[in-house]
């Protein structure tokens, strides 16, 4: 897996709810595993990606 992979999975479960600022409360599994649900039915590589770095949000946000 290269940066640029863990940088758009990284985007696509904050863009789904995920907030990895907020610790390791009691709910961080299912929080991590529900949002990671949500980002899995977006294409990672269709998130501006440009040569392996990423250049903007994903486009739902634009």
């Amino acid at each position: 897996m290269t940066r640029a992979q863990v940088v758009c999975e990284l985007i696509a479960v904050q863009n789904a709810g995920f907030e990895p600022g907020m610790g390791n409360g009691p709910d961080f599994p299912v929080n991590l595993q529900a949002a990671e649900t949500r980002a899995a039915t977006q294409d990672c590589a269709s998130r501006h990606l440009k040569g392996g770095h990423v250049i903007g949000p994903p486009p739902s946000q634009q």
